[in-house]
C-alpha cells in the first residue's frame, strides 16, 4: 500500500447528508467516499493531460470507461484518519469512559486529567439485550469521552486491553476551530439576494501551530498535486508520506476466542436495524466475517450519520445512506473458523464500499 496525506491550504467544509438549511455544520474528518473520489479525480486528470484525449472529460468517464486507466476503477483505499505533526490520530473507541477517580497512586483527576479505562464486563449474562447494546461499566460516575482522538500508541493499548491515560488522547479543539460564516441565497436568474434567505456555515480551520493532515493508504501510486476538496472546492496539497505502521491492530491468532472490532471509518450494514451486518441472526447473535463465524456479545456506539455525495460524471447527488459511525465497537466471540483470517479485512457489507475505505477496522482482544 502507498501512504498519502492531504494537507489543508485553507478552511474545509464537508456536508453531511441533511438537506441544506439555515445552519450547516461540517463533518470532519471527511467520509471515505470524499477522499476516494478525490483520488480517482487525480488519476483521471493526470491520465487526461498525458493521453492527448479530446472532448469533455465527464463524457469520457460516463460513456467510454474502457479508455480510462485501470487504476481508476481498481483503486482501493484504507482510511482516512488524521495526522498531527507526523503522529497518526484515530477515532476514539466508544467503549472508553473517563472516570473522575485517581489512578490509585494518590493522583487526583485534577492533576492527571482523569484515568481513562475501557469497559469492564462485570456480569456476562447482562451483555446480550434485544439490541446487543448491554455492555456495562463498573464505575457509574464514568463519562463518555467526546471530541477527542486517540493516538496510535493509545489505540495499540486499547487493542491489547491495557489501561489508557489522558496522554493517549488529543482534543479536537486543539486541532481545529469552527469558523462561523454567514451567507445569503442569490437568485440564479436575477442575480439578486433573496429576502429571508440568510444561512450560516461552520468551516473547519486547522489550528495554525498544528500540522494537521488527512492520512490514507491506497493500492496505487497517485500523482501528487494540489486539488480541490469538499464544499466550495477548498484546496489541499496531496503528498506521499512515510508508510508508518498503518492502523494499530492486534494480530489475531488461531487460538484467540474473543475479539473486538472498532470502526476506524463509518460502515454500511444492510440488516434491518442498520447496526448489524448482513446475515446477522437475531436469535443467536451470530454472523460470518471472512469465513469466520462470530457471536456478537455487545455493540458500544451504534449511532448513525447520513452519507451521500455528488456524482460529477452524472451531475447528480448520490443516494443518501445511513452509516454506523466510526468509533463504534463490536465485541464478539469466535464460534467457528480460524480467527486469524480477520486480520486486514474490512467490516462493511458491500465490497465496493470496502474498496472506498468504508468499514476500515482496528482489531483487539478482550477477556
Amino acid at each position: 500500500m502507498h501512504s498519502y496525506k492531504m494537507i489543508p491550504e485553507d478552511v474545509l467544509f464537508f456536508r453531511d447528508g441533511k438537506p441544506f438549511g439555515p445552519v450547516q455544520k461540517s463533518l470532519f474528518p471527511p467520509p471515505p467516499s470524499t477522499v476516494y473520489g478525490a483520488c480517482q479525480a487525480m488519476i483521471l486528470f493526470d491520465w487526461y493531460e498525458r493521453s492527448g484525449e479530446k472532448g469533455d472529460i465527464k463524457s469520457i468517464v460516463r460513456e467510454a470507461k474502457e479508455r480510462i486507466p485501470q487504476e481508476y476503477g481498481s483503486l482501493e483505499l484504507k482510511g482516512p484518519w488524521l495526522q498531527e505533526k507526523d503522529s497518526d490520530l484515530f477515532p476514539c473507541p466508544m467503549d472508553i469512559r473517563e472516570t473522575t477517580k485517581g489512578n490509585g497512586d494518590g493522583d487526583s483527576s485534577e492533576k492527571n486529567g482523569g484515568l481513562i479505562l475501557p469497559y469492564e464486563f462485570i456480569d456476562d449474562s447482562r451483555l446480550v439485550s434485544d439490541k446487543y447494546c448491554g455492555a456495562f461499566y463498573s464505575d457509574e460516575e464514568a463519562k463518555t469521552i467526546k471530541e477527542r482522538f486517540i493516538t496510535a500508541a493509545g489505540l495499540k493499548k486499547w487493542c491489547e486491553g491495557k489501561t489508557l491515560h489522558a496522554c493517549d488522547f488529543v482534543s479536537s479543539k486543539s486541532l481545529w476551530a469552527l469558523e462561523h460564516r454567514v451567507g445569503i441565497k442569490v437568485d440564479d436568474v436575477k442575480g439578486t439576494a433573496e429576502e429571508g434567505q440568510l444561512f450560516s456555515v461552520d468551516f473547519v480551520r486547522p489550528t495554525p501551530h498544528f500540522n494537521l493532515a488527512i492520512r490514507f493508504e491506497t493500492n496505487h501510486k497517485l500523482p501528487g498535486s494540489v486539488i480541490r476538496l469538499g464544499g466550495e472546492g477548498r484546496t489541499v496539497t496531496v503528498k506521499e508520506s512515510e508508510p508508518g505502521n498503518g492502523i494499530p491492530s492486534t494480530k489475531i491468532t488461531p487460538d484467540m476466542k474473543k475479539v473486538k472490532l472498532m470502526l476506524v471509518t463509518p460502515a454500511f450494514f444492510s440488516h434491518k436495524d442498520g447496526i448489524f451486518p448482513n446475515g446477522f441472526d437475531e436469535k443467536t447473535g451470530e454472523f460470518s466475517l471472512a469465513g469466520v463465524k462470530l457471536r456478537l456479545k455487545a455493540v458500544i456506539g451504534g449511532e448513525y450519520a447520513a452519507i451521500g455525495g455528488w456524482d460529477s460524471a452524472e451531475n447528480r447527488p448520490v443516494k443518501l445512506r445511513r452509516a454506523v459511525l466510526s468509533g463504534t465497537v463490536y465485541y464478539c466471540e469466535v464460534v467457528e473458523g480460524d480467527p486469524s483470517r480477520l486480520n486486514g479485512v474490512s467490516f462493511t457489507d458491500n465490497s465496493d464500499d470496502a474498496k472506498k475505505g468504508f468499514g476500515t477496522i482496528s482489531l483487539g482482544v478482550w477477556k
